[in-house]
């Protein structure tokens, strides 16, 4: 088989190869630095052709294929974001998640000290080697989903900001661990893309004139604008994958599902179905089944009483 460029297939495959080992010696390395993994799941659904409502999901597979391509994107975008640092200086567009703020960081050390759960929040490589040390215990996937719904739900949104005159841990991405951070691979489907392209086609143009031909030049307002774009695309995502679960369940019958339960307090207990992956709040308030509940916060225990 010879693909049009006269190469052999093998050759390629080869070539595939090499860079899938490239890629997890790089994933490794990632998250040994600093990178938190975060336990994200992807449904596919399968939709009829006439009404597009949802006949069937089913989970997207992890495969290495993906992490080969994650990997070298990542690659692309923390080359691109040093080149823009560097020549767009202020004006460069980056892509930067913050910290969980100090006082809900506190909350979350309490938390999981009184499940028992040794997680240090110092800093991304303390949390990450602590979530891999959980990892390797003994049932512990359950933990792990505790420990990764509820510092989900802590976490900031990532954002879009021009450097400008803020500080570089304004734009350190947290998550990644990354010093320098942009969206570049994805032009097609991001705006914040296009506008990372139109900022190094300039530096590729002018090289080292690149930031006195930018005075006039500001996406500050525009990295707001995407950042809550971005935002709300993922909302309406989620919002759709929810919409077409219930749709499934109208249309093929109710089910019982297993379900974590990750959060109390005195008003709400909170789950995930980890085979919708979904959260779901259940509010005490609303049950009328419920005369009297007490939450215990020394142990994050609720104690119901039914009318």
């Amino acid at each position: 088989m010879m693909p049009g460029g006269g190469h052999p297939f093998s050759d390629l495959a080869n070539d595939v190869f090499t860079m899938n080992m490239i890629a997890q010696a790089r994933r490794k390395k990632r998250f040994e630095t600093g990178s938190i993994e975060f336990q994200n799941r992807d449904f596919h659904f399968t939709l009829n052709e006439e009404t597009g409502y949802p006949l069937n999901f089913k989970e997207s597979p992890k495969m290495q294929s993906k992490q080969l391509v994650e990997e070298f994107m990542l690659m692309a975008n923390i080359l691109v974001a040093e080149h823009l640092y560097d020549k767009c200086q202020d004006k460069a567009l980056l892509r930067a998640h913050a910290d969980v703020k100090d006082q809900r960081k506190t909350q979350l050390q309490n938390f999981f000290l009184k499940l028992g759960f040794d997680i240090n929040m110092t800093d991304n490589l303390s949390l990450s080697n602590s979530i891999q040390a959980l990892g390797r215990q003994k049932d512990s996937v359950d933990k792990l989903h505790v420990v990764n719904r509820k510092f989900l739900t802590n976490l900031q949104q990532a954002r879009y900001v021009c450097v400008e005159n803020k500080d570089p841990a304004d734009f350190f991405h947290y998550g990644l661990n990354f010093d320098l951070y942009t969206h570049f691979t994805s032009p097609i489907r991001r705006y914040a893309d296009l506008l990372v392209h139109r900022l190094l086609t300039i530096s590729l143009k002018e090289g080292d004139n690149t930031r006195s031909k930018m005075d006039g030049l500001d996406y500050g307002e525009y990295a707001e604008e995407i950042s809550d774009k971005s935002f709300n695309a993922r909302k309406a995502s989620k919002d759709c994958e929810r919409l077409f679960h219930c749709l499934l369940l109208r249309d093929h019958g109710l089910r019982a599902y297993e379900a974590l339960v990750f959060d109390v307090d005195q008003h709400h207990i909170v789950l995930y179905v980890d085979e919708l992956n979904l959260h779901l709040t259940y509010r005490l308030r609303e049950d009328r089944r419920i005369e009297t509940s007490m939450f215990y916060e020394e142990d994050y225990s609720v104690a119901i009483t039914l009318r």
